[in-house]
Formats: structure tokens, C-alpha cells, sequence
């Protein structure tokens, strides 16, 4: 049975927070060759060998391991996934790299995501946990 587009998304989320082989695994599994992945303003990719090659990138440059989300709101249609989320990019050692806030749309055919587009909030005040209200 085909999973619906929200578990799709939400299960592509949690794989990030797994580690740098788990993040790279999630998009060699969820993306495909022609998967437009683009971070408003910042860059766009196409497909899984940019993807990772970005992921890479960002490893080397930043220690990333991992991102943790928290989900603060979701909305789904059949095809399109909608969630208001705060991004926690972390290193091995478990120290911070930043957390972004971010309303990202997932598009999903035959459970894979063919879009991803992730829009990030541009205040640079600390995010507290306690004005989050997860679902």
C-alpha cells in the first residue's frame, strides 16, 4: 500500500535527525533524479547528486550531522504537504550550529518527493521553545 503524502514528508524529516548517513540515505531514498529542492533566495538544486553534493558541502563546512525538527503545524492534500517547522542543525558532539524557522511545501508523486521548497524566516532573534506549540 502507497503511504499518503504526509507520512511521506514527516517520515523524510525524522531520517535527518539520524546523523549525516542517515540524512544522506533519506534523500538517496525519497528524492529522485529530477527532485527540485530549493531553498528560497539561497540556491536550488535538481535531483539527488546536487542534493547530497550541497549536504556534503555544508558537512565540510559546518560539521553538520544532523537536524532535528520540531513541527510546530502540517497541512495535507493528497499530493502537497505544507509544515511550519523549526530546523535544529546540530553537530556529532551535539553543540548547535543555528536553528531556523522555516514553512516549507513538499510535493510527493507515487511516494517520492518531486519538490521541496523551504522558506526561512529572517528574524534573527533566539527561538524560544516555550511560543512554539507543537502539534
Amino acid at each position: 500500500m502507497a503511504r499518503d503524502a504526509r507520512t511521506v514528508a514527516l517520515d523524510f524529516m525524522h531520517i535527518w535527525g539520524g546523523g549525516i548517513a542517515a540524512l544522506r540515505q533519506g534523500i538517496d531514498e525519497y528524492f529522485t533524479s529530477a527532485t527540485v529542492w530549493e531553498n528560497v533566495g539561497l540556491n536550488r538544486l535538481t535531483g539527488k547528486a546536487e542534493a547530497l553534493a550541497f549536504v556534503d558541502s555544508y558537512h565540510a563546512a559546518h560539521g553538520l550531522d544532523a537536524i532535528h525538527v520540531d513541527i510546530v503545524a502540517v497541512l495535507a492534500d493528497a499530493r502537497r504537504v505544507m509544515t511550519e517547522r523549526v530546523d535544529h542543525l546540530v553537530r556529532a558532539d551535539g553543540s548547535a550550529i543555528h536553528s531556523t524557522r522555516i514553512m516549507g511545501v513538499f510535493e510527493i508523486a507515487d511516494g517520492k518527493i518531486v519538490a521541496q521548497r523551504d522558506y526561512f524566516c529572517s528574524d534573527p532573534s533566539p527561538i524560544e521553545p516555550h511560543t512554539l506549540h507543537r502539534r
